[in-house]
């Protein structure tokens, strides 16, 4: 009866009850918070811009009313005399002054800020997978405004590459350290752009050819589109952009593209093409991302229909 009892009913001072701790399937019964995002249950999703807003509009919001508290009870304390003298009707005057710059300001806590409460702004995430460690990790390892998001230049590549024969390919905090990036980012670009030994060169052949070709049918959803995201996490040998290109050549090989070819378009295949060329308007590989959806077309043929 007790462990009915107490997951409804007590709750701590937000509203918020704690998980049943008594039921031997519950998974966040762990030792340690990195076993809790370890152990995290089901489909990662992306980030929604909603999501994205209320995690930056709520520790702000936090941020502020902890800086302007004890501003707020200094003035309701000056407020309930009945009688202030002139000392007192500047302070009120000057605390108010000082409140109104706060809210102007709503000023950006640093990152790893100890202050802030995540449980309640995973609270208000529209995934109800999102926990505490989630929109704490989010926030401060790509939400905060700090953090260096511009395409990396050629002197940051090459400046890169010198840390990295100083300090070696898994120091990636000293690297970070002497440059306007986060360890994860630096890690990330050397690993998809420079290391040697992360991914193979040359033509894509034989077995390799046939695994890729049978991981592309394998990733593909109900609609027949591939998923590239999911080829880019199981594969570690090549990049992206290689396998992405020696399916296009595959294609373009293919009987089935070589008939299509000179083949006229078809109302649907134009009705496709228009529809994705305004969904994909802002992207940078526009065509490339529209041949996804039009098999036995180049990102070629799509331009040139499209200009057409």
């Amino acid at each position: 009866m007790l462990t009915t009892f107490y997951k409804p009913y007590l709750r701590d001072d937000r509203g918020f009850s704690a998980p049943n701790l008594f039921n031997p399937e519950h998974e966040y019964v762990l030792e340690t918070k990195i076993q809790m995002i370890l152990h995290h249950p089901g489909h990662v999703r992306n980030w929604t811009a909603n999501e994205k807003k209320i995690i930056v509009d709520e520790v702000r919001s936090q941020h502020l009313f902890r800086q302007t508290r004890s501003i707020v009870k200094r003035i309701e304390e000056l407020l309930v005399l009945t009688v202030r003298t002139a000392e007192q009707a500047d302070e009120v005057k000057q605390l108010n002054s000082q409140l109104a710059m706060k809210r102007l300001l709503h000023e950006e806590p640093e990152r790893f800020c100890p202050n802030i409460d995540w449980l309640a702004i995973a609270k208000l995430c529209e995934n109800d997978d999102r926990n505490d460690n989630d929109c704490e990790l989010y926030y401060n390892n790509y939400l905060h405004s700090s953090i260096n998001h511009q395409q990396w230049t050629d002197d940051e590549d090459v400046r890169l590459k010198q840390l990295i024969d100083k300090y070696g390919e898994n120091d990636w905090d000293n690297v970070a350290a002497e440059m306007n990036r986060l360890p994860w980012q630096c890690c990330s670009r050397y690993q998809s752009t420079h290391s040697k030994s992360m991914h193979m060169t040359g033509s894509i052949e034989n077995v390799e050819a046939e695994k890729f070709l049978r991981l592309i049918e394998q990733s593909r959803n109900d609609a027949g589109e591939v998923n590239w995201k999911y080829i880019s996490r199981v594969e570690e040998g090549r990049q992206l952009k290689q396998i992405k290109h020696f399916y296009l050549q595959h294609q373009i090989e293919s009987s089935e593209l070589k008939l299509k070819k000179y083949t006229r378009w078809s109302l649907l295949e134009d009705t496709i093409l228009f529809a994705a060329h305004k969904y994909y308007k802002n992207d940078y590989c526009i065509y490339v991302k529209i041949a996804e959806h039009l098999p036995g077309r180049t990102n070629r043929q799509i331009r040139e229909r499209y200009a057409m």
